[in-house]
């Protein structure tokens, strides 16, 4: 699988539940794929075991859902040709994922729900979705772009693997020539561990691992974002998730973008974790990006 081409999507499919990061998820693909001519896809779950039958009020309650999407995808300059719009019954995590099956689709959902058990379920959505799916998956805050749209300030974790490259591919693609890239690559002190506390390992420069990721990351930089474009390196000391939370809020970010694994080993186990854990901590959308492994496969 190569990795996903965000500057030229195939196909935008869209999560549609009434929660208000559902509706900012709709309005950011119904005017972006208005501005590229890109289709969108609209699906709603009833999430109830296909075995069983829906009641008449949940099925004009998810038929009503689906008109005011497209609606709405319309009064933002969408053509009615270029919409699809259906629901079904099963998990929502299975059913969208299987709505998008070319790799050059990109999954856009709410990333929380409006409350309670409700946020727990669409939260757990997103966690699945963005495990299982083929394509990359664009998750959308209640309080949508900070700044508004569009993304024009996107923070991209580094780890110089091949997923992390595709990460900053996708970036660069979904920023513009006339966006900025703020590039983090988090370097923690080395540390032992044993039965008893964990610390750090001793003569370990910091300074010098930080200054050498700093130009490792500049080469990486140079050869894969367009000349001139606008770039922030940042080498931190501190793990990934707290590190990517300080770039966003020092440098402004919109949106984050990350790889969904590392390497290998444990590294693969640490991103992974990492892009999930984003999904509920950065206070702005997050873009995963899947395919970056299976490229050098």
């Amino acid at each position: 699988m190569s990795a996903p081409d965000l500057a030229n999507p195939h196909r935008f499919v869209v999560g549609i539940d009434g929660s208000a990061a559902a509706r900012m998820a709709l309005e950011w693909a119904a005017r972006t794929a208005a501005d590229h001519g890109i289709r969108l896809t609209l699906v709603h779950v009833v999430e109830t075991e296909a075995s069983r039958g829906i009641a008449p009020a949940l099925q004009e309650g998810a038929e009503a859902l689906l008109a005011a999407a497209r609606r709405d995808a319309v009064a933002a300059g969408l053509p009615e040709d270029r919409i699809e719009a259906s629901w079904s019954q099963g998990r929502p995590w299975e059913v969208l994922t299987a709505a998008a099956d070319d790799p050059g689709d990109l999954i856009v959902i709410g990333a929380r729900g409006d409350g309670g058990y409700h946020r727990h379920l669409l939260g757990s959505t997103a966690d699945r979705i963005v495990r299982t799916a083929g394509c990359p998956v664009l998750t959308m805050t209640p309080e949508g772009i900070p700044g508004g749209a569009p993304f024009r300030r996107v923070v991209v974790g580094v780890d110089f693997s091949s997923d992390s490259d595709a990460a900053l591919d996708a970036a660069v693609a979904i920023a513009g020539r006339e966006g900025t890239i703020i590039a983090v690559h988090a370097s923690p002190p080395p540390v032992v561990v044993s039965d008893g506390p964990v610390t750090p390992l001793p003569d370990v420069d910091i300074d010098t691992l930080l200054a050498d990721a700093r130009v490792a990351m500049e080469r990486r930089l140079d050869q894969r974002l367009p000349e001139g474009m606008n770039r922030v390196i940042v080498a931190s000391p501190l793990y990934p998730l707290h590190a990517i939370e300080d770039a966003v809020r020092e440098h402004e970010g919109q949106l984050v973008a990350v790889g969904t694994r590392g390497r290998t080993g444990l590294a693969r186990l640490l991103l992974g974790s990492v892009s999930e854990r984003v999904l509920h901590h950065v206070p702005c959308p997050t873009l995963v990006v899947h395919g970056g492994d299976a490229a050098g496969a």
